[in-house]
């Protein structure tokens, strides 16, 4: 902000911390379980190209996505260029490594999994610069 507080700079609100971007932001899921995630959106380079190529292969003659397929091609963009690791997890007994397979196959069988990693992904505050700024001063 300025000095006299009647201007505040964009890019504190609207700036993306170039290293949650990257890199992602630990998001816990309860427990001792967490999931690294980066944003979706064009600020996420990888997942913008990778959503233009998975739609541009999917699309039917009438240039459609039906749901089911949308669902399904969410999920392996999630998997591909939004999760980047999890720790803690596991189904049942089994400890789950991170991998695009798995991360696809918890998200089909847990929809409320899916549900929070779609609402934690698309949270801009997670990755705003602002927010990371105030993190390092705490």
């Amino acid at each position: 902000m300025t000095a006299n507080n009647n201007h505040i700079d964009l890019r504190l609100l609207f700036g993306t911390d170039a290293k949650a971007v990257s890199e992602g932001v630990e998001v816990h899921l309860g427990g001792p379980a967490y999931i690294t995630l980066r944003p979706t959106g064009q600020v996420n380079r990888a997942y913008a190209a990778k959503l233009r190529e998975l739609v541009m292969r999917n699309q039917t003659a009438t240039g459609e996505i039906y749901f089911d397929a949308d669902q399904a091609l969410t999920m392996e963009l999630y998997s591909l260029t939004v999760a980047t690791g999890w720790r803690g997890v596991a189904l049942g007994a089994e400890a789950l490594e991170f991998s695009p397979a798995n991360f696809v196959r918890v998200a089909r069988e847990l929809p409320k999994f899916w549900e929070i990693v779609r609402e934690r992904a698309n949270d801009f505050a997670l990755f705003r610069l602002r927010e990371a700024e105030q993190m390092g001063k705490q």
